[in-house]
């Protein structure tokens, strides 16, 4: 059976990485069927069993049949999760001309071989034992999935010469408190133009959704006809420098404002909105952006 880490924390990162090795192994054929689903599952609960007989040798049965109940549950809920997030890479979208399959397949085989390597040479073994059985829980090989175990066998049994390596890190990072920033306002006549609350009469809010989807295929193809414009201008391109003096460009989903020499840039940065415009709101009032 698989070595974990007699650190808690460390041990259930491990876990993390074998249920994404197992679930990118179900996915790698198209089709993560219920027979190989089933199939983790069980692992799971073995695994958890392991962990819980070599953390607690002498606990009580009644004892050991909690823990064993309430961290399976936990990783099945946590198999879940990571199961929809390798379905989301699969539909994730790729830069013009990339070929959608390639690219995740590429994404996935580097985080596995990264995980692999993170196990010592017994638990690989266990690792790679384990998909074998994954690969024939619904009784067919597919040629997709062979073709995966191999390409993770040869980047093991070859030495090539990848190594994780830490990266250098300064040897003390402080942190500021953080600082709370005052609204610049209520509004701004900025967003007083597209701001308005949707009427209750059918014919009222017809005419406003029409006229915003008329809004969002102008503003499409406004970008394609950027795009079309821009295409290829990144190629080749190694550092900003190289992009002084050129006009702002599309090209792809990169919008390039290329820097003026000479002048100062003030950056604010905001991630992971999701379409949230409350948020958006929110800190180009706080941060005075408009001043």
């Amino acid at each position: 059976m698989l070595t974990f880490s007699d650190e808690p924390n460390v041990a259930e990162q491990q876990m993390h990485a074998v249920l994404f090795f197992m679930v990118t192994f179900g996915y790698i054929d198209g089709d993560f069927d219920a027979a190989e689903k089933d199939y983790v599952k069980k692992q799971i609960k073995l695994l958890v069993e392991q962990r819980v007989d070599g953390a607690m040798p002498d606990a009580d049965p009644k004892l050991r049949a909690e823990l064993v109940g309430k961290y399976t549950t936990h990783f099945r809920e946590v198999f879940e999760g990571i199961d929809r997030h390798v379905r989301d890479l699969l539909t994730e979208p790729v830069a013009e001309g990339e070929e959608q399959a390639g690219f995740v397949r590429n994404k996935l085989k580097t985080r596995c071989f990264e995980i692999l390597q993170s196990f010592d040479e017994k638990s690989r073994e266990e690792m790679m034992a384990a998909i074998d059985e994954l690969i024939m829980a619904d009784g067919t090989a597919h040629p997709a999935e062979l073709e995966f175990r191999a390409e993770m066998a040869a980047l093991l049994e070859q030495d090539l010469g990848i190594e994780l390596e830490e990266e250098e890190r300064p040897s003390a990072i402080r942190l500021e408190s953080p600082s709370t920033m005052p609204s610049d306002g209520d509004n701004h006549p900025f967003f007083n133009a597209f701001e308005y609350h949707y009427a209750k009469e059918t014919d009222k809010i017809l005419k406003q959704v029409a006229a915003d989807r008329a809004l969002l295929d102008r503003v499409i193809a406004t970008l394609d006809e950027q795009r079309a414009a821009g295409r290829g201008k990144l190629a080749g391109k190694k550092t900003v420098a190289e992009l002084v003096g050129s006009e702002p460009f599309l090209d792809g989903h990169t919008y390039v404002l290329p820097p003026k020499p000479g002048r100062a840039y003030e950056l604010l940065v905001l991630g992971d909105l999701h379409g949230c415009y409350s948020v958006l709101k929110a800190a180009i009032m706080q941060s005075k952006f408009f001043d």
